[in-house]
């Protein structure tokens, strides 16, 4: 499901866990179809992380919200190609289909893109946000590639100049992701569920007539007795 004007984080993982990007040519390759392929589609691109098996990205439609999954297919498509031809690797790169959560506007959008920008710390990759060159933090900060980010009203609203913007963002990313906001942000798009609070359902609701309510993991299994 997409909802045009509203940001959906993607998630995208490789088949069995198995690299999607082996070197500095994986990398580019994907962010130059990523890149390439925005306008055509009228996709806005907010924010990526790649990570050697996962792809992470926060994508709002301009238009047509069917054309988002066409989109994120024909970027995947296009890097599987290439990675096939370049490594002589054989059949497909991913695992399934990606998983795809609706993102409300407010703060719940701002701690995505924290999330997905200090996801290379997270995983212990690197120290520093601004030392990773795969996530589109040191675009954000203005050091390389600025039109190939599109900012969202969320970020617009921090400051009234760029360069406060900047300084305000630092400051949110130096608190960094505590456990309990990484582990919900995690699972929630792994299951494909609305990320925002209680009442943001019932805005989706009425955009797309469909009730989406969060569920948790379940109940445990239960242990056989012996």
């Amino acid at each position: 499901m997409a909802i045009t004007g509203y940001s959906h984080y993607i998630l995208q993982l490789g088949h069995n866990d198995e690299p999607i990007f082996r070197d500095n040519r994986d990398y580019q390759h994907y962010l130059a179809a990523l890149h390439a392929l925005k306008r055509r589609y009228r996709i806005q691109v907010q924010a990526w992380c790649l990570l050697e098996n996962e792809v992470h990205l926060l994508l709002c439609p301009e238009e047509v919200p069917d054309r988002l999954g066409g989109f994120i297919k024909n970027v995947a498509g296009r890097h599987t190609r290439a990675f096939n031809t370049r490594h002589e690797h054989r059949g497909t790169l991913w695992q399934g289909r990606y998983c795809c959560s609706v993102v409300e506007p407010g703060q719940a959008r701002l701690d995505c893109l924290r999330y997905i920008e200090l996801l290379a710390v997270l995983h212990g990759h690197v120290t520093s946000a601004r030392l990773y060159p795969w996530s589109s933090y040191k675009v954000r900060m203005g050091k390389t590639g600025g039109d190939q980010l599109d900012s969202d009203p969320d970020y617009l609203a921090l400051a009234d100049t760029e360069a406060q913007r900047r300084a305000d963002y630092r400051e949110l990313m130096a608190l960094g992701c505590d456990d309990r906001q990484r582990a919900f942000i995690d699972t929630t798009v792994r299951r494909s569920q609305l990320i925002g609070g209680p009442g943001f359902a019932f805005e989706v609701q009425r955009l797309t007539g469909k009730l989406i309510i969060n569920r948790g993991p379940g109940r445990p299994r239960k242990t056989p007795k012996k």
